[in-house]
């Protein structure tokens, strides 16, 4: 089965905004409203846009879970994701040059001095707790069970990663020790798909640096998502 990486750019505060009106009633959860709110969301998704469709189907968001669940026993994380699909648009991801570019980027990075937050953070972005932390703080305790393979990275974020990526992007001209020890990390991986650690490295950062420029050209947060 295939796993690409996908990028939609939506606004975070926009969807805070919508999921606290429809949801907090006098500062109260109710979990009900919100559970109507994102049935009636789902019959207005248009399933021939692609954002709409691939989001869906990527976060495996059970259709029939959906409509079957009980109203008195809703899942206000899958609630949370259904409103989510109709705020994304298509953006530029990590399987564009390279189809699995996220897996360079996971197997590269770490010689290059990156953390395991920071890498996390360029493949799925920030967990989507913190997303509610930043921006429906009274919230968070509310949506258990998101899944792990996503998150949210906020236009800021992507702003203060992009110098990184040019700099490694230099780096790949002048090679170092720092690159050439990068190259040895994906040698196996580059003689599977007969290539080059040179090739794939630049294709993957090259692909980086354009989702995280489109998020800066358009001002958009980004939902990151690994579809199988």
């Amino acid at each position: 089965m295939a796993i690409r990486h996908t990028a939609y750019g939506f606004d975070a505060e926009q969807l805070a905004a919508t999921v606290s009106t429809v949801a907090y009633k006098d500062a109260a959860f109710d979990a009900a409203a919100l559970h109507r709110h994102a049935q009636e969301v789902f019959k207005s998704l248009r399933f021939d846009h692609p954002a709409h469709t691939g989001a869906f189907a990527g976060l495996r968001i059970d259709e029939e879970r959906l409509f079957s669940t009980a109203i008195d026993e809703p899942e206000p994380h899958i609630d949370f994701l259904t409103l989510l699909c109709e705020h994304l648009v298509p953006a530029p991801n990590l399987s564009q040059r390279i189809p699995m570019g996220y897996f360079v980027l996971q197997t590269a990075l770490p010689s290059l001095g990156w953390s395991k937050s920071d890498i996390r953070a360029i493949v799925f972005g920030d967990p989507l707790a913190v997303l509610l932390a930043e921006t429906l703080p009274h919230a968070v305790d509310a949506f258990p069970g998101f899944p792990e393979e996503c998150g949210w990275l906020s236009a800021e974020h992507c702003a203060g990663i992009v110098p990184s990526i040019l700099d490694l992007i230099k780096m790949l001209d002048n090679p170092t020790g720092l690159i050439t020890s990068a190259f040895d990390a994906l040698a196996g991986y580059a003689a599977e798909r007969q290539s080059t650690p040179h090739a794939l490295l630049k294709g993957a950062l090259f692909d980086a640096l354009e989702m995280l420029e489109w998020s800066q050209t358009n001002q958009s947060d980004l939902f990151l998502l690994l579809e199988y």
